[in-house]
């Protein structure tokens, strides 16, 4: 066809043109594909939701998105597992997550120790940490430690293995695997370069997370990228099943559990609903693959191994409509009903997706025909939808719509809803309900309510969160408080907001942005240069106070090698003494810290370390000191953990009954052993008897002599052996008699009575 002639209209149609890619590219603008999961919490561990001021308590499980803050305060630690990576908080540690999307992770770390652990990096994927000093960018796979000071003054790198690049104002170096690197300043002037120190405690539980991350026997079965599979082979087995292929089984969950049931909703954006669950390996099974009821068990079925999985918010069905109401003593009231997704079944995101994505989230998830998923999306020959969990029993949880929206335990508040509910009531992938401030803080049962768990989280210092970091990439804008986005989530309950509504919205922290000072990559990274290090380290070691930088300065060495001039012999004696003992004690000092750390694995040392604990006043003691031993008793009481659900009234049932049943097997096995040593003892009587008998008609007859006596005596026992015979025979008489009486009022009950086994249409002939 050729080109029109007509300037105006191709200026029109261009423009058109322009304005609807816009427009499609806002409208299916996707979520991010992963997130970070709170994974392990170690004392006192505070969150604050992205756009929010308050801090609550952080929950095991909770996804982490862009915008969301974490402090461990004095003696904790938390442990975020993002993808193929770990990011592990040591005390007093102030963490944001920057960004977090398909491509960049990027941490800020204001103040403490982050240990990152990276197993894979993907073409073009960015892992970043920003400090007050440096941005600090991963270039391979290994294991990084960041150190920055309270006061935001120094950044100390530790590449344990690995390559990294410190990028600063004008400056950027290569940091290779094997040394320390401590950063003073924005513009990278003035660093040092050290030999790695051995582990400390926080590496040597790093170091343990590791281990067990790497032996992980469901890393066989899942994708690598599947966040939290390292819980599942504590907490559960796999088999193989004729129907699915490699199916995981829970193993410490309570009789009659169900998936979806203990735990809580919450609303994080831009996904909206999402499940929160509060088993300690509840996150891979509830976010990723499907649900199955097999042999009257639930077991999960993951997705394909080889496929890079999406995350989804929660892979469940809801029913009922707006109508949709329970009953309960107090009368009916509105409720929400859900049930898992099964293998094959197609996941329906209730915020808008593309097709790309609707079609990942389901392929990856599950194994699912394409066609099928297309038929969802394009809403197309998709009727009559039959669900294989719906009708499996007890699989349909619901509870009242204010304990949905306000993240209270589900497990608390279920109602029972009746068989023809069920199968009445319509099935939706949208839960037509608005989020309040309770659903974005999500304490669920971390205490008696939101208000209770903002009062005791604690807040990390004013200070680092207004200090300036530097930043290599340009972090995304903070976003809107949930009080600007309350009255625009009213209007469409149930679905997040498009990308387009929150452009224009003002953001929760205005000045955030400023925080960041983002240098430009204009240079390339350079090797770090030893003379330039030294040369650092006498124009800092000129100003240091403290002993360790003392041992690096050139003068105090040789200063403490020489004896001045004006000293006397005796007096130089003395020193060499003292610096000989000093030596010693030293020594002495190093061999006791080396057996106390193999002590360290004695049960006896732990429970010295736990009396001596009272006392000390370093920061690593006071950990185990008796207010963190009062906290973690206060959250035990309150923990709807594992143990609890093993001690529930519906195992102890079952422990009763098992109980009766092996004392009634024990009974009637000792009736039995008394009944054949009866029998036993019969029988050797009856052949004593017998060969009694034998003997004395063989033995020649004596009593014909002139002794009379023993023939009496042997008169006497022939007739008390032909009295026992007589009685046994009696006996068995009356055995067989009972046992003849027996049948035949058996044989009569069971002519009479039709579902007794045996049972004839007419009389036995």
């Amino acid at each position: 066809m050729a080109p029109s002639r007509n300037p105006l209209r191709n200026w029109i149609t261009a423009l058109c043109g322009a304005a609807a890619l816009i427009a499609c590219a806002t409208v299916l603008a996707d979520p991010p594909g992963r997130v970070a999961r709170l994974a392990q919490i170690n004392g006192t561990v505070s969150f604050s939701p992205a756009g929010e001021e308050e801090w609550v308590l952080a929950q095991p499980n909770r996804p982490l998105i862009t915008g969301d803050r974490v402090w461990s305060d004095a003696g904790a630690r938390a442990e975020l597992q993002i993808g193929s990576a770990s990011a592990r908080l040591g005390s007093n540690t102030s963490a944001t997550i920057l960004n977090l999307d398909d491509r960049v992770v990027q941490i800020e770390v204001a103040q403490g120790t982050l240990n990152l652990r990276v197993r894979r990096v993907y073409a073009d994927q960015v892992f970043e940490i920003d400090t007050p000093n440096l941005a600090f960018s991963i270039r391979r796979a290994g294991d990084y430690r960041i150190d920055v000071d309270p006061n935001g003054n120094a950044t100390i790198v530790r590449v344990r293995s690995g390559e990294g690049e410190a990028w600063g104002e004008g400056a950027a170096y290569v940091v290779g695997a094997g040394q320390q690197y401590t950063f003073q300043g924005e513009g990278l002037r003035d660093y040092f370069v050290d030999s790695l120190p051995p582990p400390d405690e926080f590496d040597r539980w790093s170091l343990d997370r590791n281990r067990r991350e790497d032996a992980a026997v469901s890393a066989r079965y899942v994708s690598p990228d599947v966040v939290g599979y390292s819980d599942l082979d504590e907490y559960g087995t796999w088999r193989n099943v004729e129907s699915y292929g490699n199916v995981w089984f829970p193993t410490t969950v309570a009789v009659g559990w169900v998936p979806y049931r203990t735990g809580h909703w919450g609303w994080i954006d831009p996904w909206g609903w999402n499940w929160i669950d509060e088993a300690p390996w509840g996150f891979a099974p509830f976010h990723y693959g499907r649900w199955a009821f097999v042999s009257s068990r639930w077991c999960w079925v993951p997705g394909p191994v080889a496929v890079r999985p999406i995350y989804a918010p929660a892979l469940v069905a809801f029913i009922g409509g707006s109508g949709f109401s329970l009953s309960i003593s107090t009368g009916p009231v509105t409720g929400i009903g859900w049930f898992p997704l099964g293998p094959g079944e197609v996941y329906q995101p209730a915020y808008a997706v593309s097709r790309t994505y609707f079609t990942n989230v389901n392929v990856s998830n599950t194994v699912v025909n394409t066609t099928v998923v297309n038929n969802f999306y394009n809403n197309t020959n998709v009727t009559n939808v039959v669900y294989r969990n719906r009708e499996a029993p007890g699989a349909v949880t619901a509870v009242p719509t204010a304990a949905f929206t306000g993240a209270q335990p589900v497990a608390r508040n279920v109602i029972p809803v009746p068989r023809e509910v069920i199968t009445r009531e319509p099935v939706s992938h949208v839960v037509a309900v608005a989020p309040s401030h309770a659903s974005v803080l999500a304490v669920g049962a971390a205490a008696a309510g939101a208000a209770a768990a903002v009062a005791v989280a604690k807040r990390p210092p004013p200070a680092a969160l207004e200090r300036r970091v530097v930043a290599k990439t340009a972090p995304p804008p903070p976003p809107p408080s949930f009080a600007t986005k309350a009255s625009l989530l009213a209007a469409q309950p149930g679905k997040p907001l498009e990308p387009e509504k929150l452009k224009g919205m003002a953001p929760a922290r205005a000045t955030e942005t400023a925080r960041f000072k983002v240098v430009a990559p204009t240079v390339t990274p350079q090797p770090l240069s030893s003379a330039k290090a030294r040369a650092g380290r006498r124009r800092k070691v000129r100003r240091c106070r403290s002993r360790r930088r003392n041992v690096r300065c050139a003068k105090a060495r040789v200063g403490r090698r020489k004896v001045p001039k004006c000293r006397s012999r005796r007096e130089a004696q003395k020193q060499r003494s003292h610096r000989r003992q000093a030596r010693v004690d030293r020594r002495r000092e190093a061999r006791k810290h080396r057996s106390h750390r193999r002590n360290a694995r004695c049960v006896k040392a732990r429970v010295g370390r736990r009396r001596k604990v009272r006392r000390c006043r370093n920061r690593r003691r006071n950990v185990r000191c008796a207010k963190a031993r009062a906290g973690r008793r206060r959250k035990v009481r309150r923990c709807r953990s594992r143990r609890r659900n093993v001690r529930c009234a519906k195992a102890r049932v079952g422990r009763r009954k098992a109980r009766r049943c092996r004392n009634l097997h024990r009974k009637n096995a000792r009736r039995e052993r008394r009944r054949r040593r009866k029998l036993r003892r019969l029988r050797s009587l009856r052949r004593k008897n017998v060969r009694r008998g034998h003997r004395r008609r063989h033995k020649p007859r004596r009593c014909r002599s002139l002794h009379r006596k023993p023939c009496r005596r042997d008169h006497h026992r022939r007739r008390k052996l032909h009295r026992r015979r007589s009685l046994h025979r009696k006996n068995e008489a009356r055995a067989r008699t009972r046992r003849k009486r027996t049948r035949t009022r058996t044989r009569a009950r069971k002519a009479s009575n039709p579902r007794l086994p045996g049972y004839a249409c007419g009389p036995r002939t």
